[in-house]
């Protein structure tokens, strides 16, 4: 599934492109582990999901990012580090959650989206998830800046980062190492264009 997951990407790049898109902003996987649908599972599991993460992150920028970086001549990408951002904010950088505005960052606002009278929370601005696995309209807000920053070129926040690609990803991350490598990459212009496309 991962492979398939990375190579719908690269094809759908791939698709605009021969269709005349030039500028694209590829975006790795979110942080899934945060959410409290996998918060809910055993230690064990959620360590299985981030490695799984992890693994598709890291091979992501090899199998997806360089190759069209090399192929599409004349392209612009640029390359937003979803997981990074999730796992720094998460262990309290960048002002953490409360930075973002969020005092709730592990229950979901609402108890069962397939459920019309289910519970709402007082305060979804609050909150990072909507449910027990997609975020709130005020994180995609809040993840907008942090990607409108990547575009212009002068993010060294938590989008961007020297660690992405690093076997040892983790190590990376809690190294504290400077995070000043512009990323290159698709997914918000990829998925309006998909749109476009049928």
């Amino acid at each position: 599934k991962m492979d398939s997951a990375r190579d719908a990407v690269k094809s759908g790049v791939e698709t605009l492109y021969a269709r005349g898109a030039r500028h694209f902003l590829l975006i790795n996987l979110p942080p899934v582990t945060l959410t409290p649908r996998f918060l809910a599972l055993s230690s064990t599991l959620r360590a299985v999901a981030d490695e799984l993460v992890e693994s598709y992150v890291e091979q992501f920028e090899s199998d997806v990012y360089k190759p069209l970086k090399r192929s599409l001549s004349g392209a612009t990408l640029w390359y937003a580090n979803m997981r990074g951002c999730g796992k720094e904010v998460a262990a309290g950088r960048y002002g953490g959650w409360a930075g973002g505005g969020f005092t709730n960052y592990d229950t979901a606002c609402i108890a069962n989206r397939s459920d019309p009278n289910t519970t709402m929370c007082g305060n979804a601005t609050s909150h990072v998830w909507w449910d027990s696995i997609h975020p709130t309209t005020a994180y995609h807000q809040w993840l907008a800046v942090k990607l409108q920053e990547v575009l212009r070129g002068g993010s060294t926040g938590c989008m961007s980062t020297s660690c992405l690609g690093d076997s040892l990803f983790d190590s990376c991350f809690d190294s504290g190492a400077p995070r000043l490598a512009p990323w290159p990459a698709a997914l918000a212009l990829l998925l309006a264009g998909w749109l476009l496309i049928g």
